[in-house]
């Protein structure tokens, strides 16, 4: 019982705090503090969203915005969208880690294949997030269903938490991690799920909540011309909660391996 006392496991131990407040500032540092860098790594991506959104509006003026073609373009816009925030988030990524000196692996390489197929496990969790948020805004203007509201804020408090302990696979994978992103990422997070919850809230709600305003309005304005500009405009909220909740987990990676670098050193390349 003494040797017990005396040598506690590493895992029964307690863990250093994260500074939370920290990294939240440098996510946001990482996108207010570089704004050029920013653009030249979005507007490739957010150009070819607004260029097919040119096209919606000329389409739907000149001829009609309820045509095939013009619906039709609306869906390759989404598709663009969807596209271009997953390549955007590659190279924030990569931008914000090689600003904090971590070494990564070439982005052409085969491996990078594991990386996008992290990659598009977060952006599913983002865009279930983005849709939960836009479903409960819906639901609260409905007094009749608020029986549904607490299982949607269930959900999503879920959905935030398991985010929340998948933050580092991103920057896992891109420093060539030897092994499973998504265990490593679950090891490194023990113990701080509840500083990364609230981290998440302060890095993706606001901007999540600007796209929900600018969907919202696409469905109130009776008008097609308007709902084509703010779905554009909605567009661009998405690619700036990419870049800070890339941001964020790229941070909380970076400090996560300063608190326990044998964590993340192991089966490193």
């Amino acid at each position: 019982m003494a040797m017990s006392l005396s040598s506690p496991r590493a895992a029964d131990r307690p863990r250093p705090r994260l500074p939370l407040g920290q990294i939240v500032r440098a996510s946001y540092r990482a996108v207010l503090g570089h704004p050029r860098e920013f653009l030249a790594r979005v507007m490739p991506w957010y150009s070819v969203v607004i260029a097919i959104a040119v096209a919606r509006l000329l389409q739907g003026i000149f001829n009609d915005f309820g045509t095939d073609y013009v619906i039709w373009l609306g869906r390759v816009g989404f598709l663009a969208e969807f596209v271009g925030a997953l390549f955007f988030a590659v190279h924030w990524n990569r931008a914000v880690l090689l600003r904090e000196g971590v070494a990564q692996a070439p982005i052409l390489s085969l491996r990078a294949l594991r990386f996008l197929a992290m990659l598009a496990v977060a952006a599913v969790l983002i865009g279930l997030f983005a849709t939960g948020a836009v479903g409960l805004i819906a639901i609260f203007g409905n007094w009749r269903a608020m029986y549904h509201v607490h299982l949607g804020l269930i959900l999503l408090i879920l959905l935030i938490f398991g985010a929340a302990r998948l933050l580092p696979t991103l920057a896992l994978a891109s420093v060539d991690y030897r092994g499973s992103e998504l265990m490593a990422a679950l090891r490194l997070t023990r113990g701080h799920a509840l500083a990364l919850f609230q981290g998440i809230f302060a890095v993706a709600i606001p901007p999540l909540l600007g796209r929900s305003v600018m969907v919202l309005l696409a469905k109130l304005f009776d008008d097609p011309a308007a709902f084509v500009v703010f779905q554009m405009l909605a567009a661009g909220f998405t690619f700036l909660a990419v870049a800070l909740g890339i941001g964020f987990g790229a941070h909380v990676y970076v400090e996560l391996s300063k608190l326990d670098p044998s964590r993340s050193a192991d089966h490193r390349a």
